[in-house]
């Protein structure tokens, strides 16, 4: 499993910057980045690279360089899907290889935040229904090893397998009791 980090050559602060200012906060910046976690067979990650970084707008991030006092990891939970990832797998068909893929942003935050301020906007980052946000401080973030050990979220699925008849042929204020009773739409 190979893990890919990119950042844009161009330069300039991601959207939630100037909110960020708007609102008070002391930050000097916020960089977006993104990544991809390719999981397959044989992987090259120089082809990879190849696949997933443009080299005239792009450059392939590195575990140690990392100029930030915040970090925002954003990706889709398990069993969402990850359009972004759907196409990078296909890309990677197109050129021989066969690989499960996720994708994610990361928001390089340099200023003066508390914890609990940043955690107070994470709705300018993602979407806590469909996606997994996380905040980490640069030390924490570097701990994660995420280039050694990068993972795929996987659906994990808690049930028996069991299932239970009801019949429907009910009066309707038993019907009624029934959908209360069970939660049912």
């Amino acid at each position: 499993m190979i893990r890919i980090e990119k950042r844009s050559l161009l330069g300039g602060n991601a959207a939630q910057f100037k909110t960020f200012q708007r609102k008070g906060y002391a930050v000097q910046g916020i960089e977006k980045q993104s990544f991809y976690i390719v999981d397959g067979l044989e992987l090259d990650k120089g082809l990879l690279n190849e696949v997933f970084i443009d080299p005239i707008m792009e450059s392939s991030c590195e575990a140690e360089k990392i100029d930030a006092d915040w970090i925002v990891q954003v990706r889709y939970r398990a069993g969402v899907t990850d359009n972004p990832a759907l196409s990078a797998a296909d890309a990677l068909g197109l050129v021989g290889i066969e690989a499960q893929v996720a994708s994610g942003e990361l928001y390089m935050i340099k200023g003066q935040l508390t914890e609990d301020e940043l955690k107070g906007e994470l709705d300018l980052f993602g979407n806590p229904l469909i996606q997994e946000v996380q905040v980490f401080t640069k030390e924490a973030f570097m701990a994660l090893d995420r280039f050694a050990k990068p993972s795929l979220l996987q659906v994990q699925i808690d049930h028996s397998g069991e299932f239970e008849t009801i019949s429907l042929d009910l009066s309707d204020d038993a019907l009624e009791e029934l959908s209360v009773k069970r939660c049912s739409a």
